[in-house]
């Protein structure tokens, strides 16, 4: 009964979070982002004709400008949903569901770390409520996009290191291959995360055969790059060096100049670490209002107290089970590939941060409520009630003032994925 009632608890959840994350779509953010109108332009022709909008049949990349393209996922989701009825106007709730995703599988993912329902609960009720995720998961940009590749691995990670399954480790890195198409920064994330399920795999001693698997999941996803782009070599070449890849896009002087010039590695290092200060994470998050509205941070404030603890109680107590040690090295790997752009605090490029800063906040709470001292199992049960009050205070400023704060923004500039 008890299992019953969580699990109605998470659909209500999502429900709810598809409710909130739905409202008011259309006039907040009031105009669209000229990287949104792209994305909804090029779903609108794909639903249509299978074409873009320069007439290419089913592209691997999106154009955008110049030599600017996109990653794909967000254009043929959106425009699946067109072809499936929702109403050209309506792209953003695209982004919606996929944000609704995110909520679920976290839940799932939570539960088989924590054993407990009620924590997975707790886990994507975090999720849920953090800023950034609510802000990307209103428009129709990639930037919600990788969040659900990233747990989906995990998930498929976590269940692999339980059952040893080599389909179960294959699926979970095809889930990395697949998230490399959501954004610009999951070509340096999804790599980095393949890193890590080499490293779970070393970690357990299960031998060369599980590498070998883990690296073909990944890889087979992306065999249809190569043709791409050797059909369409400056989209190789002008993409990546815009994504911050100068080295596989221009493998003679990319070497000199992203992992050999001193100068270069102390600027992504200050934008790195800017990532992870308390004013980026906790107070007034990314520098774009398109991805921020000043007033809230990436999560929400009260959370730091559980999400430092959680780092803690993990460093202390959890460092022997390997799947904390995936977790807290997720969420320290996840601003690397946002810090390749050399532009600081840009929060979509390092939503990656997200589920795993959720799933520490978790860890955190619930040492917090059985810690030996009285009143800090009162201040934690004081934090869970004050949250959904702070962002019900964020809500009421994304849907009055920020609007007018980020028009000038959303009218004229260029997003910061």
């Amino acid at each position: 009964m008890t299992r019953s009632r969580h699990l109605f608890a998470a659909l209500l959840l999502s429900a709810v979070a598809l409710a909130v994350y739905a409202l008011r779509l259309d006039d907040s953010p009031l105009a669209m982002h000229p990287d949104e109108t792209v994305v909804t332009q090029q779903a609108q022709s794909v639903a249509r004709t299978l074409h873009d909008v320069d007439g290419r049949l089913l592209p691997l990349f999106f154009h955008v400008r110049d030599n600017l393209w996109t990653t794909p996922l967000p254009v043929y989701f959106t425009a699946l949903l067109f072809a499936l009825g929702l109403p050209e106007s309506a792209a953003r709730f695209a982004s919606v569901l996929v944000a609704v995703i995110d909520v679920v599988l976290l839940f799932v993912v939570a539960r088989r770390v924590f054993g407990r329902d009620s924590i997975g609960l707790l886990a994507s009720a975090l999720l849920a409520l953090a800023p950034l995720h609510f802000i990307v998961g209103r428009l129709a940009l990639a930037s919600i996009y990788p969040i659900a590749f990233l747990l989906g691995w995990l998930l498929g990670l976590m269940a692999f290191l339980e059952r040893r399954s080599p389909n179960v480790l294959i699926a979970s890195t095809a889930c990395l291959g697949f998230g490399f198409y959501a954004h610009p920064s999951s070509v340096l994330t999804m790599p980095l995360c393949l890193g890590l399920t080499w490293l779970a795999i070393h970690q357990m001693s299960a031998g060369w055969r599980f590498h070998a698997i883990a690296g073909i999941g990944f890889v087979l996803p992306l065999l249809i790059l190569a043709p791409w782009f050797y059909a369409h070599y400056d989209v190789f070449r002008f993409t990546l060096g815009d994504w911050g890849l100068h080295t596989l896009a221009n493998p003679r002087d990319g070497l000199r100049y992203s992992l050999l010039n001193w100068p270069a590695l102390a600027t992504r290092s200050s934008v790195y670490w800017g990532f992870f200060s308390p004013s980026f994470l906790f107070l007034t998050g990314g520098a774009d209002l398109a991805n921020s509205t000043r007033q809230a941070g990436v999560f929400l404030g009260f959370l730091a107290i559980p999400l430092l603890f959680g780092v803690y109680d993990i460093v202390t107590r959890r460092w022997p089970d390997l799947r904390w040690r995936l977790v807290l090295l997720g969420f320290l790997l996840a601003p690397i590939a946002a810090s390749a752009f050399n532009e600081p605090k840009a929060a979509g490029r390092a939503a990656a941060m997200l589920p795993f800063g959720a799933l520490i906040a978790a860890a955190g709470f619930e040492a917090l409520f059985v810690y030996r001292v009285r009143a800090v199992r009162i201040a934690a049960i004081a934090i869970l009630v004050l949250l959904p009050l702070q962002f019900y205070r964020f809500c009421d400023d994304y849907f009055t003032n920020y609007p007018v704060r980020a028009d000038v923004v959303f009218g004229r500039s260029v997003a910061r994925e």
